[in-house]
């Protein structure tokens, strides 16, 4: 008889529409798992900035998932070709092509050109979940990135652009709490001299002015050695740090699969807490049902 009950009063479709949900959410954290440098990268639009002369209101945001290590570009506007232009030139040109992009579901990243661009450099394509944007690490940097050009131009705000090569150099030569290692570290083998080592005299080292083979084959060696320890470091401090994060997490979610066929609603103020998407007042928290035609691994 409890079960009926409780059956009957779950399956009220005011209620569902209604009222808030006292249980756990749906949906456990799944981490993007890389190896190795430039296979997973991440971007983003920050934006919009105030115009300057050169044209210049936005910033396209790319990061590597492994090595940490940003790239700033200032843009004028973010058409899709304009955006995939700069990715080839600046990016892929320079690192490769990686084997996955992950993005947000802005029209500029959805787009045909955008898509066929990948699809042309066999890129495989993830986007996030709608109003979940923060499972994109690029959408994370935005947040640090704002803070630093609004910290760093201060009251001269027509000159913000030519301050991004400076504010991205902090950040890769920074260490980073996931890997335990700086970006720059972990993309060259060794640690760039800093502007206050020349100013102190650190790490000062008298170069060869003639550099032969045998040099650089041991360079090469020293390299290796520095790299490839760091890599299995990095690789398991990012395994520790994404089980602590999913732990974390996943202590206030709950396991939910769906299949095809499946009804489910959907919610209408997901966005409260970003201060987005709000639906009006008294209206429904959750619409539907609509079945669910397709499902993705």
């Amino acid at each position: 008889m409890r079960r009926d009950v409780e059956n009957y009063i779950h399956s009220c479709d005011t209620c569902q529409r209604f009222k808030a949900r006292t249980q756990k959410l749906a949906g456990k954290m799944i981490s993007n798992v890389v190896h190795e440098p430039w296979y997973t990268i991440g971007i983003d639009i920050t934006g919009p900035l105030p115009r300057i002369k050169r044209g210049n209101e936005y910033i396209l945001v790319v990061v590597d998932y492994f090595t940490k290590w940003v790239e700033l570009f200032p843009l004028q506007n973010t058409r899709s070709i304009s955006i995939a232009q700069t990715l080839h030139d600046e990016v892929i040109c320079r690192f490769g092509c990686p084997v996955r992009i992950i993005s947000d579901n802005g029209s500029q990243f959805v787009s045909e050109i955008f898509e066929e661009t990948l699809r042309l450099l066999q890129i495989e394509h993830r986007r996030t979940a709608l109003y979940h944007p923060q499972t994109n690490l690029s959408e994370r940097i935005n947040n640090t990135l704002k803070t630093m050009i609004a910290g760093y131009v201060d009251k001269d705000r027509s000159n913000w652009d030519i301050k991004l090569p400076q504010l991205a150099f902090a950040m890769r030569t920074a260490i980073h709490d996931s890997t335990g290692e700086s970006p720059a570290f972990l993309m060259f083998g060794r640690e760039p001299r800093l502007p206050l080592d020349v100013l102190f005299g650190l790490n000062n080292r008298t170069s060869d002015r003639h550099v032969n083979n045998r040099e650089v084959r041991n360079y090469r060696d020293r390299l290796i050695s520095n790299l490839l320890p760091a890599f299995d470091f990095v690789r398991q401090n990012l395994e520790i740090a994404q089980q602590n994060q999913r732990s974390n997490y996943n202590q206030h979610r709950k396991d939910v699969h769906f299949k095809v066929g499946d009804l489910v609603m959907m919610a209408t103020t997901v966005g409260n807490a970003l201060s987005k998407w709000k639906a009006p007042k008294l209206e429904p928290r959750w619409i539907g049902p609509f079945q669910i035609t397709k499902t993705y691994k």
